[in-house]
Formats: structure tokens, C-alpha cells, sequence
């Protein structure tokens, strides 16, 4: 698909009314993912994450690491709902984080999320492995079909937060223009007048705020952006649950997702005042749905991971590493190249004799309504006939961009995309595509295939040759897939 970079505009005035989503893995969600999610050397994230000053000893000013940044946005016409999830490893009451958004976000627009919610989207979305064996060519009955299992994947995810201001009296340059608590997180929101200001006010409130934050403040500011300040409540965390309680006095730290919802001419996700925290490269992996149809980018190159591959049998317990392996050469290769790896519909889909391998699984109407489905301007009750309709066209797109600090020069805006195929089609008969094809609805995702030929006798005089389905003898109807 052609690059979009001819025809790209400059983002100032682009991202004056988009909001920067920062999400990081959390410990909880490292117990869902496939290590291919999380390559060991990548690191990600999109928002700064800074560390309260103690009141006594040596002052922290090295920045909070984040693994790999996860986001699921919901989007229909100007209105956009983000949910993100957040890696912090450490006490709770280190824990803080400084997001910039378009507008002052309210007690209303802000609420926690369980982590599970963002499982399905995960589980749908992600690259997999599909393996046939070929069947006995002298069968004394007919084959059935096959079934797609798909990989337990999801992200259980974190955020951050707690009132960053005590009685003291503000300085000039910033302002205060909202206060609450969601959940373990104490809210402010502030608006400020100048980058400098900003982060004095934060060193005052004894944050400390990597070097240069100034810097990575002044872009936001001058396109009108607030900040939206959180810090973890440690008292009310640990009243959450008694897996809370456990978590803190085992020295970890379970912090719920966030999610905000807001109104915005452009369709935008600001990343840059990550790079304040950057240790090397990152990974992002952004998960848009929308009854609007897939999404790209427009101002960084598109391209897209080859599906239907050819996987060796030898390898298949090695399936994550290979794919780490792959994407890796992939961003290597094409820099600055935003990849496509999941553009297809939500309801889940099962295979048939017709369609080997084909099984989605779906993100389900709980989980739309946990992420903010409701919010959208044409949401309806999922019961009736008008819900079912529009749930069978939401389109889930998943973009993978890898990056490294000179490989984010401008924040990402997104722009609707035609609908494209490949990676539905029954699975004993797919040829690898390179590219997806043209096709009058997204059904997109990349799949690798390994086939297993029969090694068992051959005791007929017509035997029939590349039948493929389940491992002989189990009772998966299938393929399985990793």
C-alpha cells in the first residue's frame, strides 16, 4: 500500500486537540502476554512517568521505564475514548504519571478498568500460528472440519495517580483546573503558561521530573494542551482487594487500567513526552475500534505483515522468538514504518469443513461496553436488532510500530483506511500474501501455517491426499493455534 508520507502536513495544529495516551504493561498483564509481546530488549512509552521526591535522602531524578505501551481506542465521529494499561514495577507510592490532554478531563470522564477488559481485544488482534495435520488419506469416513484456537493473550494493564497538590500556593504560570480521586488514583488537571513554569511546579510538589522535561512540555503547551497529573493512593489501593493488600506487601504493585473519553476534530495519539523516559528502543501496539472501518497512519509509512506463511514443523514450539525475530528485521529494514497486523471484525468467528484454521475469537459486547462503547455518539443497546447490526460492523485494527528516539519526529494522527483481506481463508488451501488484497470488508490478520503430512500406512487403492484438519486421533476438529 503506498506510503502516506507524500501528502503529509505539518502536526501542530493537528494534535492541539488530541490526547496522549500513555500505556505501560503492568506486572499483571505479563501474566497474559506471550513473550513475542514483549521482546526483552524493547522498552516503550508515551507519557512521563515520574517518582515523588522523599522527604529525606538523596534526590531520584532517573526517569520510570516502561516495557511496551498497549493502547485500545474506541472512535466514532470527533469522539474518542482511549483505555491504556501501565508495566510499573515498584512501591505504589512512587508511582506517577503525566499525561497531556486536549481538554480539562472531569471526574466524569475518567474511570478505572478491570484488567481483563482488555484481553479479547488482545486475543483477537495478535499474530498466530495455525497447525494442520493432513488426515488419513484412507479414512472410513468422511473428514470433518476444522477449528482455530485461538492464543491466550491479553493485557492486564496499569495506570497511575494521586493528588500532586498539597496546600501550597501556586505558581503563576500554572493552574489547577480539576481535583478527584478514580479509583486509587488522586486526579489533578492543570493548565500552565509556559514549560518552565510547569516543571517547577512539579519539582515543587517534590516530583522528580527527568532532566529536560521542559523541553518535552513546550510542543503540548503551545498547541493549548492541559496535563493531566495522577498519583497512586497507596490507602485506598490496598483497600481495592485483598489481592491489592497482597500485592503491596509482596513488594509489587496491581494498578488498575485508566480510561478517558473526549471530543476531537483530529484523530491523533501524541507520544513524544515519552521519549523523556526512553532506555533504547520501544514498542507500541495501538488497537483502534470503530464502526467507521480500519484506521492507518497518515504521516508515518504503512505497511503490513505478510499472512499465510509457511511455518517449519521443527520450530513450532519457537513461535514467539520467531516472531520477535521477524518483526524486528521488519522495523529494521523499513524505518519509520507503522505495520498493520489485524484489520477484521469483532464478532468472533468459528471454522467449518469449508474453512480450516478460520476461528476468531472476538471481542466481546462486555468488553466494548468496559472500554467505552456506550460513549460513542451512536451506541445502542446491543439486545435489539439495530445493536446486533452495528456490533457486526465494528472494525478492530491493531498497528505495531517499533522506535527508537529519532524514530519519533512527530506524534502519530490517524485516517481512515480501505478495507483490505487476507489471513480469513481457509487455511489448507492459503497462499502467503504479501500484501492484503482490495476487498469489500476488512478480514485481515496475519497467520503462519504448519502443515504435518501423514506418516502412517497407506492401506487403500484411491487414497486422498491433503485433506488437512486436527492431530489423528485428538478431538480438536482443527488446527490449533499458538
Amino acid at each position: 500500500m503506498a506510503s502516506p508520507l507524500a501528502g503529509r502536513r505539518p502536526l501542530g495544529p493537528l494534535v492541539a486537540r488530541t490526547l496522549l495516551l500513555c500505556s505501560l504493561l503492568t506486572l499483571g498483564a505479563l501474566a497474559f502476554l506471550p513473550t513475542w509481546l514483549l521482546p526483552a530488549p524493547v522498552a516503550a512509552m508515551c507519557g512521563m512517568m515520574v517518582r515523588p521526591v522523599p522527604r529525606s535522602g538523596p534526590v531520584e531524578r532517573s526517569a520510570l521505564p516502561n516495557r511496551e505501551t498497549v493502547v485500545v481506542m474506541l472512535r466514532e465521529g470527533t469522539r474518542t475514548v482511549l483505555a491504556f494499561q501501565n508495566d510499573y514495577r515498584g512501591p505504589a507510592e512512587d508511582f506517577a504519571l503525566v499525561v497531556p490532554v486536549p481538554v480539562v478531563l472531569h471526574e466524569g470522564d475518567v474511570r478505572t478498568l478491570h484488567p481483563s477488559v482488555f484481553q479479547s481485544v488482545q486475543r483477537a488482534a495478535q499474530p498466530r500460528v495455525v497447525e494442520l495435520w493432513e488426515q488419513d488419506p484412507c479414512p472410513a469416513r468422511a473428514v470433518s472440519g476444522g477449528r482455530g484456537m485461538g492464543l491466550a493473550a491479553s493485557g492486564g494493564g496499569q495506570s497511575a495517580a494521586q493528588n500532586a497538590v498539597p496546600d501550597s500556593v501556586e505558581p503563576p504560570a500554572v493552574r489547577v483546573e480539576a481535583s478527584f480521586q478514580a479509583g486509587e488514583y488522586d486526579v489533578v488537571v492543570l493548565s500552565a503558561s509556559d514549560s518552565l513554569g510547569l516543571e517547577t511546579w512539579l519539582r515543587d510538589q517534590r516530583y522528580a521530573v527527568p532532566e529536560g522535561a521542559a523541553s518535552a512540555f513546550r510542543p503540548y503547551l503551545e498547541e493549548g494542551m492541559k496535563f493531566f497529573v495522577a498519583k497512586v493512593n497507596v490507602g485506598r489501593l490496598a483497600a481495592l482487594s485483598p489481592d491489592h493488600a497482597e500485592s503491596l506487601r509482596a513488594g509489587r504493585v496491581m494498578l488498575s487500567p485508566l480510561r478517558f473519553h473526549y471530543d476531537s476534530e483530529r484523530f491523533a495519539l501524541p507520544v513524544r513526552l515519552g521519549l523523556a523516559n526512553s532506555q533504547g528502543e520501544q514498542d507500541l501496539a495501538i488497537h483502534i475500534l470503530s464502526p467507521e472501518g480500519r484506521y492507518t497512519t497518515a504521516n508515518y509509512r504503512n505497511r503490513f505483515v505478510s499472512t499465510n506463511r509457511r511455518y517449519g514443523q521443527a520450530s513450532v514450539g519457537d513461535f514467539e522468538a520467531m516472531y520477535e525475530r521477524l518483526f524486528a528485521t521488519m522495523s529494521r529494514n523499513t524505518p519509520r514504518a507503522v505495520f498493520t497486523e489485524y484489520a477484521g471484525p469483532v464478532v468472533s468467528q468459528r471454522s467449518s469443513s469449508s474453512c480450516v484454521g478460520c476461528a476468531r475469537s472476538g471481542v466481546s459486547q462486555a468488553a466494548l461496553d468496559a472500554l467505552g462503547a456506550d460513549q460513542l455518539p451512536g451506541h445502542v443497546a446491543w439486545g435489539s436488532a439495530e445493536g446486533q447490526q452495528r456490533y457486526a460492523d465494528f472494525v478492530l485494527t491493531r498497528m505495531h510500530y517499533r522506535y527508537g528516539p529519532a524514530g519519533l519526529p512527530d506524534d502519530l494522527v490517524f485516517q481512515r483506511g480501505r478495507p483490505v483481506s487476507g489471513g480469513f481463508e481457509s487455511a489448507d488451501r492459503a497462499r502467503t500474501l504479501r500484501q492484503p488484497r482490495p476487498s469489500a470488508r476488512n478480514e485481515y490478520g496475519v497467520r503462519f501455517v504448519i502443515k504435518h503430512r501423514w506418516t502412517g500406512p497407506v492401506q487403500c487403492r484411491q487414497p486422498r491426499r491433503n485433506q488437512w484438519g486436527g492431530r489423528p486421533g485428538g478431538d480438536n476438529l482443527g488446527g490449533f493455534v499458538f
